[in-house]
């Protein structure tokens, strides 16, 4: 440009140009009366269209091709990720050293395990009613005309008539308005729980519960509110917290608890709960799997044990696996409660329904818990199991309830490591050791209970424990030095205590010690309920040598 082209010579050509423009332009409710003004706010707006409309284009990135060479180092330096993650309390060879149960006869309560014959303390089916022969007699009647399988969900084509029958034959037992079956006890709270929750509801729930609640816990969408153990105190202290919740009404509050605690052995304090409703206006949700068929006049479990109206509790389910003797799970309520579960249940909804035959099972059962014969020898069992205890009190600690059919046994202060996999380590050989299989080399522990008939229908027993063997002098010969109870009468050879220790998730709310659960059988005898206990006796006095 020549020097006498500047920016005084360009401006008034500019200005002489958009003045026509300039009286008539504003932005933004705001006249500007200054060409340049005006023709920058235009290349602007220019500029915003172009970006608007102009699609963004991505440089692509070119990347040199790898040799062969690169190519199998990177390779050979990839490592697979494990399909689960490495187990943190125990090792594979630690856990594959147990020996693995497999089961050869009924799980009666001299039952056939590994071609050997044990007095049986691991069966939940406490009443017995699994074998029991009317109950057989019903499930083979029921498969000859339904079959084996209902090969569908309740919803299509998989409800029969045993389910239904099984549904209205519960309500009645348990006197509440309707029932509903589902084919897995697990997945009953599982189900149930997620069903009626609803965002930004509450729960609150016992840090106690099993494993089986804790999943629908977790499945739901509500907030979750943990109370210690059974301490009603701090129960109250979460539901005063939520005050604000209860007064709004715009969200529910469901509390959970169980009648006969899994993991302790211990009942929930129903009544005191009950009374905490009257004040707090939180529906109750009650897990009666433990409770169902051992507590109670007539085994219908913590509601009557307590003598409390059913139909006070919101929803009741139960586990028909463990004392009832069948297979599935169940829950009930009011009507309005049972059709909501039917809809929205994913366990009823999504899955294969239980097989007919054993709901068929399941109404015989309950008509025998309604005899009373089979829980009125229960009692006396676990009148006497717990007079037992008291002989293994140097080695086990128990929180247990006084009338339940399982007795939880953990390692008191004096034997514990306060290291679980250690404590679990030691009770793991304890229940070997009742079973006579060697724990470790220079114990040798072969407990050897042998029942004696004494009349057609009860059996007496005897028990020898063999001590380490012994040479002979001058002989070379070993032998062994034997322990009876009783005189060596003749008579079925048992060949030692089958226990069960329970095993827990690491997603529990609370590493829960090690134990080892008992459960104590209507069928046992007087003898054998006292040579098991000599055995577990002997077998922790062998293991931790005191």
């Amino acid at each position: 440009l020549p020097p006498s082209f500047t920016m005084d010579a360009i401006v008034p050509l500019v200005e002489s140009f958009l003045s026509p423009l300039s009286s008539a332009v504003a932005f933004f409710g705001v006249e500007l009366d200054h060409p340049v003004h005006v023709l920058a706010e235009i290349l602007l707006a220019i500029s915003l269209l172009y970006l608007l409309m102009v699609k963004s284009s991505r440089i692509p990135k070119v990347e040199a091709p790898l040799s062969k060479e690169e190519e199998d180092e990177i390779i050979n330096q990839w490592a697979p990720e494990t399909l689960v993650p490495p187990h943190t309390h125990i090792s594979y060879e630690q856990w594959t050293e147990s020996p693995p149960t497999l089961l050869s006869s009924a799980l009666s309560v001299v039952t056939d395990v590994d071609k050997k014959r044990y007095i049986n303390l691991s069966s939940a089916g406490v009443l017995g009613n699994q074998y029991h022969p009317e109950v057989i007699a019903e499930a083979i009647k029921c498969t000859s005309v339904y079959g084996v399988g209902s090969c569908g969900p309740r919803g299509f084509y998989g409800s029969l008539q045993p389910h239904l029958e099984l549904e209205q034959h519960w309500a009645k037992f348990m006197n509440i308005a309707d029932a509903v079956l589902f084919s897995s006890d697990f997945q009953t709270p599982a189900s149930i729980i997620p069903a009626f929750l609803k965002p930004g509801d509450h729960l609150v729930v016992d840090e106690g519960i099993s494993f089986a609640i804790q999943t629908g816990v977790s499945l739901s969408r509500g907030n979750v509110h943990k109370f210690r153990h059974n301490d009603m105190k701090d129960l109250r202290v979460k539901l005063e917290s939520l005050e604000k919740v209860f007064k709004q009404e715009k969200q529910r509050v469901f509390l959970i608890v169980e009648g006969l605690y899994a993991n302790s052995g211990d009942i929930c304090d129903l009544p005191a709960i009950l009374k905490l409703k009257e004040t707090f206006h939180f529906r109750l949700f009650l897990d009666e799997s433990y409770s169902l068929g051992t507590l109670g006049k007539t085994g219908r479990g913590i509601t009557e044990y307590y003598n409390v109206d059913p139909n006070e509790v919101e929803v009741i389910s139960a586990s028909i696996g463990n004392a009832v003797g069948s297979m599935g799970g169940i829950a009930g309520g009011s009507v309005f409660v049972c059709d909501h579960m039917r809809l929205n249940c994913t366990g009823y909804v999504f899955s294969c329904s239980s097989p007919p035959y054993t709901a068929a099972a399941a109404i015989t059962c309950l008509d025998l818990i309604d005899e009373g014969k089979e829980l009125k020898m229960l009692r006396a069992n676990v009148k006497l199991a717990h007079k037992l205890k008291r002989s293994l009190a140097k080695y086990f600690t128990t929180s247990t309830f006084d009338k339940s059919a399982y007795i939880i046994l953990q390692l008191n202060s004096s034997f514990s490591t306060n290291d679980r996999l250690k404590d679990q380590r030691l009770l793991e050989k304890i229940v070997r050791a009742a079973r006579g299989i060697k724990s470790e080399p220079g114990v040798d522990f072969a407990p050897s209970v042998s029942a004696v008939p004494e009349t057609p229908s009860r059996r007496s027993t005897r028990i020898a424990l063999k001590t380490p063997a012994k040479k002979e002098k001058g002989k070379g010969k070993k032998t062994s030095t034997t322990s009876s109870s009783s005189t060596s009468r003749g008579g079925e050879k048992v060949d030692g205590v089958l226990l069960s220790m329970p095993r827990f998730c690491e997603q529990e709310y609370n590493e829960i010690p090690p134990m080892i659960k008992l459960c104590i059988a209507a069928q046992l005898t007087e003898d054998q309920l006292v040579a098991a206990f000599e055995t577990i006796k002997s077998a922790a006095s062998v293991v931790l040598k005191a």
